[in-house]
Order: structure tokens, then C-alpha cells, then sequence
């Protein structure tokens, strides 16, 4: 399993029913107390005053954060890699954006990802979609309701049994990044589980041009 953080949670009793309500702070209706309808904690600015918490539903949330937007990390922006002479955007697949983003495949359809061909040392080369990782970040956000609702929904797939992992970041994202567009321009993917991938991403060994002019054909 790659360094990425892993998200372990007890799998729920089964026939376990859910009798607690807690009401939204702004539509006033009650929602289950658990699982991906239940209201959460937002700090919201609709009062005046920073740092009011407040508890709300998904469509509660939903407007909040259209009318207060959340600000994008650096880790999913568009960068200039000098090293590498080029503009770098991070990319997913749609396994990855199930794994970090807790997306379905019917949940991207009205995304536009670049379609490339996996490269021939994949066992059954497949087509792949990638899409660009801001995009599917407000994806994210409009359908768990922002960043609150992102980290809910991660804590209730990993407690049904799905595996759940935080996106990288530091080096191993960067290194992902990186050598996912050396390919991307030769219009080919490589997958992270493939030997010399996996070890140029995750510990930084191996040869960069070398494992790229290798396995880009």
C-alpha cells in the first residue's frame, strides 16, 4: 500500500438503525445523525461575525459555500516545473477519484478528462481517463457539500468497507505529477502500480527520462 494517509474505520453493525435527528441551523428541518444526509459543522460568515459554527444540511451547505467559496489548495493548481521545463497540472483517474474525493462514475459525466491509452507494460492495456484534479475537487465540493462534507463522506465509504485514501502530497505528489505529464505528452498513461512508477513516485529512486523513454510506447 503507497505512504498515502489510509482511513480505518469499524465497519457499522449490521440492521444498525438510525433514530437521532439533528436539525439544519438555517432550513430547520432534521436529518439523520450519521452517514451522508447529516447536517455538519460549518463556520460561516452570514452573521457578521468570523467563526460563527453552525450546523447544516447538504443543501444548506450548498449555498453557504456558493455564496462564501472555499479557496483551492496549492496542491491541485497548475504550476511551472522549471526542472522539468513545462507547465504541470495534477491529474486523476476515476479509480482516484473515488479513492480520495469519494466520486462515482456517474457523478463525472459532465467532466471533460483527456482519454489516453495505458502503456503496453500494463497487463490488458486499457483506455484511461484523466481529469484534472480542480475540477473534480469542486465536483467534490457541490456533491458532499464542500470541504466538510468531503471529509464526511470519506469517514462513512471507508466505515462501509470501500478503501479510502487522502490525496499525496509533499514530494510523492510532485513526483506524481510530475512523470504523469512526461507520459501524458507522449499521450500514454502509466499507472502508479506499475514496479518503476511506483518506485520513482513513492521514494524518489529510479531514473526519470530512463523510466519514461522505457515505458512510453
Amino acid at each position: 500500500m503507497p505512504p498515502n494517509q489510509s482511513l480505518n474505520y469499524t465497519n457499522p453493525k449490521p440492521n444498525k438503525r438510525v433514530t437521532k435527528t439533528d436539525p439544519c441551523k438555517f432550513c430547520k428541518r432534521c436529518f439523520p445523525a450519521e452517514g451522508l444526509d447529516q447536517v455538519l459543522t460549518v463556520v460561516t460568515r452570514r452573521y457578521g461575525v468570523v467563526g460563527t459554527k453552525v450546523l447544516l444540511c447538504l443543501e444548506c451547505r450548498r449555498k453557504e459555500f456558493a455564496t462564501y467559496s472555499e479557496s483551492f489548495p496549492p496542491t491541485v493548481e497548475s504550476y511551472m516545473d522549471t526542472a522539468y521545463g513545462g507547465r504541470i497540472v495534477p491529474r486523476i483517474n476515476e479509480y482516484e477519484a473515488r479513492l480520495h474525493y469519494c466520486l462515482k462514475e456517474d457523478q463525472l459525466r459532465h467532466l471533460h478528462p483527456i482519454v489516453v491509452r495505458s502503456v503496453r507494460a500494463t497487463p490488458d492495456p486499457y483506455e484511461v481517463k484523466l481529469y484534472d484534479e480542480k475540477s473534480i475537487l469542486k465536483q467534490a465540493r457541490w456533491v458532499h457539500g464542500g470541504d466538510v462534507g468531503i471529509a464526511n463522506a470519506r469517514q462513512v465509504f471507508a466505515a462501509q468497507g470501500e478503501r479510502v485514501e487522502l490525496p499525496p502530497v509533499g514530494p510523492v505528489l510532485e513526483r506524481r505529477n510530475k512523470i504523469r505529464q512526461a507520459f501524458l505528452m507522449r499521450k500514454v498513461y502509466a499507472s502508479s502500480k506499475l514496479p518503476q512508477v511506483r518506485n520513482y513516485v513513492y521514494t524518489g529512486r529510479g531514473n526519470f527520462e530512463n523510466i519514461v523513454d522505457t515505458l512510453a510506447v
